[in-house]
This record gives structure tokens, C-alpha cells and sequence, in this order.
């Protein structure tokens, strides 16, 4: 207590300073941590802890007319004119209003931030919770009380990191002081989420030093604040709305990752989910005259229920029984109040986590696969997330993880849980911030890029130039070139993940290389390089090696081109759609090069009909091609007649043909 007051009275003394923050920006909570100026210069992390607040953020109508504000130019603009025309309500103060005004209250953004696929099951459930939402460059933006105010994830964030840096500051004790941060996203967001985070940043006047993944700062928070943990370890990280897994090698100051892995769809507000539709299933299949429909429309219900459920998850980590109580829930049909109140034990919650879960085991079985590490390696499993203080969670981590022929003592020994797993995330990110300014000394982290980062080619194929688990930063360079006679032009395609199929990954961007001068396709040469600093956040650029022609793409939209993060639904073989995919490319480029020959003389030269009906029907057949290319529905139809009954031999016999055919007539013309 007396070195708490030193501190405060040291910075009471200073009107501004710059401040440096650790900023675990969490999908159901968040918090800040420092590393004060200790009497004896120790620099040991500590949680600020009225930061802590739940991720949640509201809008209410001050009374002032809406209706003449203008429409905002950009997200910056969006912001300041809602601090200005309503009232915002952040953490607690928003929880209070979500039953009255769910519509206007945001919850679990980190979600979808940096994400726009309008066919993701998450981003569905947010548009119709949300319902007056709009699209805007590809991104989604809820629209406020009918006015030209509106918000996206982004700048939920940017209010959350706002709250955190004025309470942050506040705690200390220095008045208006600048704010350096440190700030933790899972470790399989990728390039776009990245970016996302750091304009929410932006957003809220913070300087971003980095971005840290989450398991690496709860790693890195273990092994600096403990000594002599020289060893590999897993940290199991299993938060409100996303799951990590990663692979570490600690030895001595180095703090190395092997491997990481995870699923962004995956965390503890999904089980709240589940659990509320069991318990609601629960209570009416016990009770008559109510209707179903009715209560699942009303959302103020099921929202609190959604919030009973989540203290009831948390209730039986230590109890086997709990109950839900909500009086006055709802009206049944005879127009009475109803009280709903239903009973829930530990295994119930146990049978519905039970999917979740082994999806995480299995990424986990993935992860240590990628690494080359088997499960007998690891020193310890870190568990990290309020998720992991479940008991089934600990149980099934020991089962598939932890020899059985252990004893119980060893067991305690190889699964970590006396770290605290809600405040480790927040306080490793104080300490990478320690090491950027120099207050902590004589630690190196190495981390990975969690996601492959490649390029199109031929057939919609992801050519990979920066692979999954290669240490950050990082530039790699490849040359390519031309593939067609006088092409002047390339258009480069950026994407992230891991199928091979350029239509399952995530699109990032895209640039285009014009002004390359006219040669025989395969002499240009075409230098893309790929440069991935240690925010992960992506550069590329393309330079045309013999006039120096450059252009380059730092992917900062937050609006990507498209986003094609859907995996295929078919059960084909993806070795043989590859194959279709990159021969039908090859093909296609063949035939776009007697095309261009075609056109050149088709006006001064009359081909016979013969080879002008091929040429308008092969163009056809490439277009529907290519459509079915971009829809997996049909990747059974198209392996089906290109590998298994021999469409690739017919369709190169035909293009062979149609080009001694065009070569004849045109030597018989005398072109």
C-alpha cells in the first residue's frame, strides 16, 4: 500500500508525461497493465485494475435533432461526431442499458473486426441482431437511430481503447499524458485484423508500439516473471470469442515460437449460446401456454438470459448445480408474467462443450504436428483465458496431453493453471513494452506469422511466398514474369491461408504493374517482393527489372476487394480440383495467345467458319469454366470431367488443333 501511494505521488508531481501501456483488448473483457518506476528498479508489470471493463459499448440519444447531421468521410469522422451527438456508455454503464436497447449496444466486436464475409455464420448473427446495417466498401457498418451515424467494429474498439487510456491515466496519475501501447490480438488474426486493431487504435489517440499475439504474451509474461524455464511449452488460450494455441521454446532471454495455430470462431460466447438454447428448450419443454416465437423474438429476454448463462458457466467451474432466475421474464399467452427459472448441472454444460472443445484439441494435435513437437517435449501447458478455469476443459487437456501413467503430482506439474489467465495476456504485452523502450533489458522474442501469405497464379492457384510459422519480420523476394507476347500489364492478387485454392483463402488486396515494356512473353522480369514487419502487417511491392518500373500495396484497407475465407463444402480431392485449377489456367493462357492473334486479323482476314465458331465456343466454355471455378457446389462436376473422364486431354487436343488450324489458314493468306 505504501509503495502504491509513492508511485501515485510521483506522477501526481508531473501534469503530462508519456505513458506506455500493455492493452489486452479482449471479446468480453478488457484491461491495461504498467510497469511503474519501482524504489529499488525492479520492472515488474502491474494490472491497472479499473481498466478492467467489459467490451461492450452503447449509444443513447442526448435529445438533439440527428436528422442534419451530415454524412461522415471516414471512420475518424464517424467517431468524433458520435462523442458529439450522443451520449456513449462503455463497459459496466453499457451492460446496464443492453436489455432496453440492444440495438444500440455492441458487444463481442472483436469478432468480426478487420472481417467482411457476408456469408460467415458469426457475421449473419450480427446483422440480424443488428438489423439496420448497411455495407460500405465491402464493410458493415449499424446504422444509429435512423441518422447518417453509424458504426463498425473498428470503431467500437477505438471507444473500448479510449476508456482503457483515459481510466489508465487516470490510475497513475498524470493528466493528459500521451499514450504509447502495446496491444494483443489472437495469434491467427490476420493481415486485415491486424490492420483493424491498429486503426482502432488510431481511432482513440494511442500510439501503437506493436501488436503481440495473445499466447506470446501470456508466454512471455510466465517466463520473465519466473526464472529457470528453460523448456518448450504449449499455451492453451481460450478466450470469450477466439482460440490459440501456440508452441514456445524458452531458453534463457530467448523466447522463440515454434508453431502457432487456432480458430477465430471459437470461444466461451459460444457456449453461452448453447447454453442458453438449452436452458430456454429446458424450461418450455416444462411448461404450457407459452409460444416459442414469442420469446425468441424478444430480444431484451434473450439477451439477459445470454447473460445469465454466462455467470452460470462461470458459477459451475466451482459448483455442480446452478440455477438461472429471471423474474417477470415474459408474458405467456394468457397475458401473465412469467417467471423463468431453470436448474443446470455441471455435466449438462459439459455435453454441450463437448464439441467445442474437441475442435480445440484437435487444432492443438495440429499445432505441435507443424511444430515437430510431440506432446512428451512440452516442460508445461499454460492455460490462458477464462474458458480454461472449466474443469472438463483441464480434464480433457490431461487425457489427450498428459500421460495418463502420470502421477497426480507430475500432472500438476506439466498443466499450468496457478498463472492467472486473465490478467497474463495483459501483462506479457507490458513487458514487450518494456522491451521496445528499453526498461526491460537482455530478452529476445522471436514470433511467426500464424497464416501463409501468397499470390494467384495460373488457375486460381496460391502461389505461397511467405509460409505459415516463418519467423517475423521478414522479406522474401521471387521473380516472375510474363506469360503472354507485348503484355504490359499485371495484376497481382495478395492472399492469406492455407488451401492451395486461392478462392478459399482470404483475399487481401490487389495492385496492378502497368507500363512493362512490350517483349516476347518470358523475357520481362518481375520482381514481387513480400515484407511482413513485426506488427504482421504486410507490404508488398513489384518492380520490373529492366526499366525499374515499382508500384507496391501496403495493405491498410479495411475494406478488402472481396473475401473469400469460405472453405469448399464438396468432398473432392483438393489435389485433384489443384490439378484442374492450374491446367484449366495453363490452357486458358494458351488459348488467350492465338485469341489476340485471331482479333489482330480478323478484320482484314475472312477465317473460315469453321474456326471462328471454335474460337467463340472454347471463349464460352472458359467463362462457364471459370464460374464454376469460384463455386464449390460444382468442384465434383468439374473433377469429374477433367480427371475422371479425361476432359484435360480433350480440351489441350482442341486448343493444339484449333492452333495448327489458325497457322495454316494464316500461311495461306500469306500474313
Amino acid at each position: 500500500m505504501l509503495f502504491n501511494r509513492l508511485i501515485n505521488k510521483r506522477y501526481n508531481s508531473l501534469n503530462t508525461k508519456k505513458i506506455v501501456l500493455g492493452i489486452d483488448l479482449g471479446t468480453t473483457n478488457s484491461l491495461a497493465s504498467h510497469i511503474p518506476k519501482s524504489l529499488d528498479n525492479t520492472q515488474t508489470p502491474i494490472i491497472l485494475n479499473t481498466t478492467k471493463t467489459p467490451s461492450i459499448v452503447g449509444f443513447a440519444k442526448k435529445g438533439n435533432d440527428l436528422s442534419d447531421i451530415p454524412s461522415p468521410s471516414d471512420d475518424k469522422h464517424i467517431f468524433e461526431l458520435l462523442k458529439t451527438n450522443l451520449n456513449v456508455f462503455i463497459g459496466e454503464k453499457a451492460q446496464n442499458q443492453y436489455r432496453l436497447n440492444p440495438e444500440n449496444t455492441f458487444k463481442a466486436m472483436k469478432r468480426i473486426i478487420g472481417t467482411f464475409n457476408d456469408n460467415d455464420e458469426i457475421f449473419e448473427s450480427y446483422k440480424n441482431q443488428y438489423s439496420n446495417n448497411v455495407a460500405i466498401n465491402n464493410s458493415i457498418y449499424f446504422n444509429l437511430f435512423n441518422s447518417n451515424l453509424k458504426v463498425n467494429a473498428e470503431i467500437i474498439a477505438g471507444f473500448i481503447l479510449s476508456d482503457i487510456k483515459s481510466k489508465a491515466l487516470k490510475e497513475i496519475g498524470v493528466e493528459n499524458g500521451a499514450v504509447d501501447a502495446v496491444i494483443t490480438v489472437p495469434a491467427y488474426f490476420n493481415n486485415l485484423q491486424r490492420k483493424a486493431t491498429l486503426n482502432a487504435a488510431n481511432l482513440a489517440n494511442i500510439n501503437c508500439l506493436r501488436i503481440i499475439n495473445e499466447p506470446t504474451a501470456a508466454a512471455l509474461s510466465f517466463g520473465v516473471m519466473k526464472q529457470n524455464n528453460d523448456g518448450v511449452y504449449a499455451v492453451y488460450d481460450l478466450g470469450g470469442g477466439t482460440f490459440d494455441i501456440s508452441i514456445l521454446e524458452l531458453d534463457g532471454a530467448v523466447f522463440e515460437v515454434r508453431g502457432t495455430a487456432g480458430d477465430l470462431k471459437l470461444g466461451g460466447e459460444d457456449l453461452d449460446y448453447l447454453i442458453r438454447d438449452y436452458a430456454l428448450d429446458k424450461f418450455l419443454s416444462n411448461n404450457n401456454n407459452i409460444n416459442r416465437e414469442d420469446v425468441l423474438k424478444n430480444n431484451s429476454f434473450m439477451n439477459e438470459l445470454l447473460n445469465h448463462c454466462e455467470k452460470l458457466k462461470i458459477e459451475l467451474s466451482t459448483t455442480s448445480s446452478s440455477q438461472i432466475n429471471i423474474p417477470f421474464a415474459f408474458k405467456n399467452v394468457l397475458g401473465d408474467f412469467v417467471h423463468f427459472k431453470v436448474e443446470v448441472q455441471e455435466s449438462e454444460i459439459d455435453k454441450l462443450a463437448e464439441p467445442l472443445v474437441k475442435k480445440t484439441i484437435k487444432i492443438f494435435k495440429k499445432c505441435l504436428k507443424d511444430a515437430n513437437i510431440d506432446k512428451q517435449s512440452l516442460q508445461q501447458i499454460l492455460l490462458v483465458g477464462g474458458m480454461t478455469r472449466m474443469p472438463y476443459i483441464r480434464k480433457q487437456i490431461i487425457k489427450n496431453f498428459i500421460s495418463e501413467d502420470n502421477s497426480e503430482n507430475d500432472t500438476d506439474n506439466k498443466l499450468n493453471f496457478k498463472i492467472n489467465p486473465d490478467d497474463s495476456v495483459c501483462l506479457g504485452a507490458s513487458i514487450q513494452a518494456g522491451l521496445l523502450t528499453g526498461e526491460i533489458k537482455d530478452v529476445l522474442l522471436l514470433d511467426v506469422n500464424p497464416l501463409t501469405l501468397g499470390m494467384e497464379t495460373y488457375g486460381g492457384l496460391m502461389s505461397p511466398m511467405l509460409k505459415k510459422n516463418c519467423n517475423v519480420p521478414i522479406e522474401y523476394k521471387e521473380q516472375f514474369t510474363t506469360g503472354i507476347d507485348n503484355q504490359q500489364i499485371v495484376k497481382i492478387n495478395i492472399y492469406q491461408g492455407e488451401s492451395k485454392l486461392c478462392r478459399d483463402n482470404v483475399k487481401l488486396g490487389e495492385f496492378v504493374l502497368s507500363g512493362i515494356p512490350q517483349l516476347p512473353k518470358g523475357v520481362p522480369k518481375i520482381e514481387v517482393s513480400f515484407k511482413l514487419d513485426s506488427n504482421g502487417i504486410l507490404n508488398v511491392t513489384a518492380k520490373e527489372l529492366l526499366t525499374n518500373l515499382e508500384c507496391n500495396l501496403e495493405l491498410i484497407t479495411t475494406a478488402p476487394i472481396e473475401n473469400n475465407s469460405k472453405q469448399s463444402s464438396s468432398n473432392v480431392d483438393s489435389n485433384d480440383l489443384a490439378w484442374v485449377f492450374e491446367n484449366l489456367g495453363l490452357w486458358q493462357l494458351s488459348f488467350k495467345e492465338l485469341d489476340l492473334m485471331y482479333r489482330k486479323y480478323a478484320d482484314s482476314i475472312h477465317f473460315s467458319e469453321t474456326i471462328s465458331n471454335e474460337f467463340n465456343e472454347l471463349k464460352s466454355k472458359f467463362d462457364q469454366w471459370n464460374i464454376m471455378k469460384n463455386d464449390s457446389s460444382k468442384d465434383a462436376e468439374m473433377v469429374d470431367y477433367f480427371v475422371k473422364k479425361g476432359g484435360m486431354n480433350v480440351l489441350k487436343n482442341r486448343i493444339n488443333k484449333l492452333q495448327t488450324d489458325l497457322m495454316s489458314e494464316l500461311k495461306g493468306k500469306k500474313v
